[in-house]
């Protein structure tokens, strides 16, 4: 446990330095803002109710109302920052890429580290900060708008809405970390990563409203979160993205346990 501490500790020193966690938290908090604090947030409660206990019904089911609107708001800037989330994994998925080539990973995997678990920790530092920025920066800012309301919320429903954007940034980051195993060299990594990425993205947005689109990534996890505000939840719209990212993973854990050259 003191071995994976230590080598925790020294990756991301190395990965996560200056600027770089930085200007995750600083992006993801200003589109989280954007996206939340479009959506205005009003309790209006309806003339002629005269009883307290009346009016107290009706300002739960108002409270309930705009909770539900507003964690679905938070739900979808998650899924809605596909751009930033693109280039957060790219950049840091580049940095593997960068250490095969230039011969990092050979000094790092001569230490006493297991393949294993250098691949745990470097696929970890990689995944959880800009997934932990966009998440941290949605909470606070549904807080911040919602004041009260989003503390009332189903946690299932809450559970429904987030899980398109966590999703989105698993594929992400299991398509950028595949691309730079795969061509340990650092231009190479963050172009085709780039281009399939956006270029997958833009060529779906042409299919919308057709059957494909509850299957491919990312149209599939748009197609979700709007099923899930007319309150239907479309779970085979999350099964090609999990598939995906799970072979994915698999198939980068094997390669670079038992099949990496250095």
């Amino acid at each position: 446990m003191r071995r994976l501490a230590s080598l925790l500790d020294m990756e991301a020193r190395r990965i996560l330095r200056f600027p770089v966690i930085e200007l995750i938290a600083a992006l993801a908090t200003f589109l989280t803002l954007h996206w939340v604090a479009h959506y205005d947030v009003y309790m209006q409660v309806p003339g002629g109710v005269a009883r307290g206990e009346a009016l107290a019904r009706v300002l739960r089911r108002l409270l309930a109302d705009q909770s539900r609107r507003v964690t679905w708001r938070g739900g979808f800037a998650l899924l809605a920052s596909y751009e930033f989330a693109v280039l957060a994994y790219v950049a840091l998925a580049s940095a593997t890429a960068r250490d095969l080539s230039t011969g990092y990973m050979r000094l790092l995997l001569s230490l006493p580290f297991r393949r294993g678990e250098v691949f745990l920790v470097r696929a970890s530092l990689t995944l959880l900060p800009p997934l932990l920025a966009l998440l941290a920066s949605n909470a606070v800012a549904s807080a911040v708008v919602a004041h009260l309301c989003a503390c009332s919320v189903d946690p299932r429903y809450a559970l429904i809405c987030y899980l398109p954007g966590v999703v989105s940034c698993v594929y992400i980051f299991s398509v950028s970390l595949s691309i730079a195993l795969a061509s340990k060299d650092t231009v190479t990594s963050v172009i085709a990563s780039l281009l399939f990425l956006y270029g997958s993205d833009f060529a779906l947005r042409g299919l919308y409203r057709s059957p494909l689109s509850r299957l491919l990534p990312p149209a599939c996890l748009t197609e979700f979160a709007f099923a899930a505000a007319r309150g239907r939840v479309l779970w085979e719209s999350l099964l090609c993205p999990l598939a995906a990212s799970a072979a994915l993973l698999t198939i980068c854990y094997f390669y670079f346990t038992r099949w990496l050259e250095l």
